[in-house]
């Protein structure tokens, strides 16, 4: 994104083009919304996130779980033991779609999450998670 902005290419006979660079981002499919999902213990679910345009790749992406009165990674950094081995890109092939997948699922997992791309493109996920019958 800082690439953005104004290019001029001058010749030797002092001639010149001037090019008006613009780079897209990643911007987030519900973004500043909540996305209610439905898990079960015991099983695997998917946090769904992605850029409007699925070859869109953002400059970074953040997973956050809220515990403790704060948001803390737990992708692409875990900083809840917790999540370590347990959570996996969806698609990594696919660079615009950042879902997530969970498996191991326990009802300690329910609660908020977040898609972080930007302190402007941000999706909120609740996860409620019930017992397997």
């Amino acid at each position: 994104m800082k690439d953005q902005g104004y290019y001029k290419c001058l010749t030797e006979l002092n001639t010149f083009t001037t090019v008006n660079l613009k780079v897209k981002g990643c911007d987030l499919f519900e973004n500043r919304k909540t996305v209610l999902v439905t898990g079960y213990s015991g099983e695997s679910v998917v946090l769904p996130c992605s850029c409007t345009e699925l070859l869109t790749k953002p400059e970074q992406i953040q997973w956050k779980y809220f515990k403790e009165n704060e948001y803390k990674d737990i992708y692409p950094n875990e900083q809840i033991k917790s999540y370590e081995n347990r959570v996996k890109p969806l698609n990594p092939n696919t660079p615009g779609n950042l879902s997530l997948h969970i498996s191991a699922l326990t009802t300690e997992d329910q609660g908020h999450y977040q898609c972080y791309v930007s302190s402007q493109q941000v999706v909120a996920v609740r996860l409620t998670v019930l017992y397997a019958e």
